[in-house]
């Protein structure tokens, strides 16, 4: 039995995708720090409001993206460290009402640093691995 040329073609794409998203492992490491750095340094509701809305925009995309390309680890990491955002997001209200009353500020995002820490730590590993084959 012959094989359809359009499967095959797809294959060849997927690889080639897959390779791309390898070769990009470091950058999206490198983003992820620099997330990590902005909500480190974030000192009001507002910029921890915009770093983890940003955080949560770069868990998304690397959860697709590492699912499809065969990294489940970095996906499963990166869809919890979006789910904390979110749930950190939505009390972001009450945080910012508590500053304008001038009371202090509550700890929203505390499984944030640990989640971005193991990603940031699953990262590595992969950059290694990828360093290791090339």
């Amino acid at each position: 039995m012959v094989k359809s040329a359009a499967p095959v073609a797809f294959e060849r794409e997927l690889a080639q995708l897959r390779a791309a998203f390898t070769e990009r492992l470091e950058l999206r490491r490198q983003e992820l720090l620099g997330a990590q750095a902005a909500l480190s340094a974030a000192d009001d509701a507002v910029s921890r409001d915009a770093a983890r809305r940003h955080l949560g925009r770069l868990a998304h995309g690397i959860s697709g993206s590492a699912a499809t390309f065969g990294y489940p680890a970095l996906s499963k990491l990166a869809a919890a460290l979006e789910a904390a955002c979110r749930q950190a997001a939505g009390e972001i209200a009450g945080e910012i009402a508590g500053e304008i009353a001038g009371e202090t500020a509550g700890k929203a995002d505390v499984r944030l640093p640990e989640l971005l820490a193991a990603l940031i730590e699953a990262f590595d590993a992969a950059c290694e691995v990828a360093r290791a084959v090339d």
